[in-house]
């Protein structure tokens, strides 16, 4: 009888082994998958390298950002900083024929008939642009020169005229000086031959001269 329970009890024995040693496996199984790592793999290179696309991705990410949360306006701003051109880069594209001169003590001339021939401009134009700018009567002498009242600094009329040129004959979008003035509604528009593009551009003030006749006038009228 003691031996029958003997016999009972090994093979329950056996099975329990067993099943202990088939979860033992399984957690073998287990660990091992969740460890495994290729034959050659480098754990540490592999962060390095990602860490650096990190870095290499996070400017470009930021500059986009930056991108759009810009207006119309400050995108606007930018195409005519690049398009626009310079006064160098104006002078660089005509030679203009400047000659001025003292004329006795009192008077500076300028040669504004070539100046203008050269600009394609009428020389009343440019006269009137200069007399507003200096505040003074000016006059066309025998030599078809601007004969100015006042001394004068050469890079002070030298200024005066490319201020003229940027206003009134430089297309503002291509920079180039095939342009024209027209008249439309009692409005100025700079229309580039180049480019087709058309600019409205302000009327020049009224003359000195007109304006001291004016002021004369009202003295007069109110001494009276």
């Amino acid at each position: 009888m003691g031996g029958n329970s003997k016999d009972h009890s090994e093979p329950a024995l056996e099975k329990e082994i067993s099943k202990m040693h088939i979860n033992s496996e399984k957690d073998e199984d287990t660990s091992s998958d969740s460890d495994f790592v290729p034959v050659g793999f480098d754990y540490d290179g592999f962060n390095t390298m990602a860490a650096g696309i990190h870095h290499l991705e996070k400017p470009e990410n930021t500059e986009k950002a930056q991108v759009d949360t810009l207006s119309y306006e400050m995108l606007l701003a930018r195409i005519e900083k690049y398009l626009k051109p310079s006064d160098t880069e104006i002078e660089s594209k005509i030679k203009i024929p400047i000659s001025i001169r003292r004329d006795g003590a009192t008077k500076t001339s300028i040669n504004i008939t070539e100046i203008c021939r050269v600009i394609n401009r009428e020389v009343a134009h440019l006269r009137q642009f200069i007399e507003v700018e200096l505040s003074v009567n000016c006059s066309i002498d025998g030599e078809e020169r601007l004969v100015i009242k006042g001394i004068f600094p050469e890079a002070q009329l030298q200024k005066i005229v490319r201020n003229y040129i940027k206003q009134y004959v430089s297309c503002g979008i291509c920079g180039s000086l095939e342009t024209v003035l027209e008249k439309e509604d009692k409005l100025l528009f700079k229309k580039c031959i180049t480019c087709n593009a058309t600019q409205s551009v302000n009327a020049i003030q009224q003359g000195y001269k007109a304006l001291t006749t004016k002021r004369s006038v009202l003295r007069r009228k109110a001494a009276e």
